[in-house]
């Protein structure tokens, strides 16, 4: 910076600009760490890749401050690694024809199981379960949980909060809402507790 730069400079439009991207690296930081316990509560991978999209030089520009051009490296977090590696493991072992999931190293797969067994690898596919509807399913009921804890912030007992929910959500079995609640609560809770899961007053 010249001294021209420095003697134009407003330090409190310094001060307040310091503050904005200080706020802006915690909101991040706070949404990869949501993403990180959801993704060790479901073994969900959409999880892994909201995260690592964070770190595209559009988005580090963004809450990081770093050149949109990119040109550097960029560390993601050690748990997007390890599963970006477990990914690359199962590829390599695919590519030669074996089945990471089983032993038998003789038994060979061919070229078009190679394909359909990738998203079973990756996680994104288990047996009556897929990623993508599971990551929406919690996704969608955003909007009724923060229903729920506005009208329990306005007083509002446990009971007629529920109610008001179901009935703004088009829910007609209150036990079918709270379910769904208690399972988008299991998602990205991290050893805490939520009153939409009993705790009822």
């Amino acid at each position: 910076m010249h001294d021209s730069d420095r003697a134009d400079a407003n330090p409190v439009e310094e001060e307040r600009l310091r503050e904005e991207r200080k706020f802006t690296r915690c909101l991040f930081e706070g949404i990869i760490e949501v993403y990180r316990i959801a993704f060790k509560n479901t073994g969900n991978p959409v999880y892994v890749f909201a995260a690592i999209r964070l770190f595209s030089p559009t988005m580090l520009a963004a809450w990081q401050g770093a050149d949109p051009s990119g040109g550097r490296d960029v560390a993601l977090p050690n748990w997007c690694v390890n599963y970006l590696t477990q990914c690359a493991q199962a590829v390599e072992r695919v590519s030669y024809g074996s089945d990471p999931r089983r032993d038998e190293v003789s038994l060979r797969i061919t070229d078009a199981q190679k394909v359909d067994l990738l998203p079973r690898l990756f996680g994104f596919v288990r047996p009556g379960w897929n990623a993508f509807a599971d990551f929406y399913s919690a996704f969608k009921m955003r909007w009724p949980e923060k229903y729920f804890a506005e009208m329990r912030s306005d007083g509002m007992s446990y009971a007629r909060a529920m109610a008001e929910t179901a009935a703004r959500f088009g829910y007609e079995d209150e036990r079918s809402l709270r379910r769904r609640l208690a399972k988008r609560r299991a998602v990205f809770q991290d050893d805490e507790t939520d009153e939409t899961d009993g705790g009822q007053t």
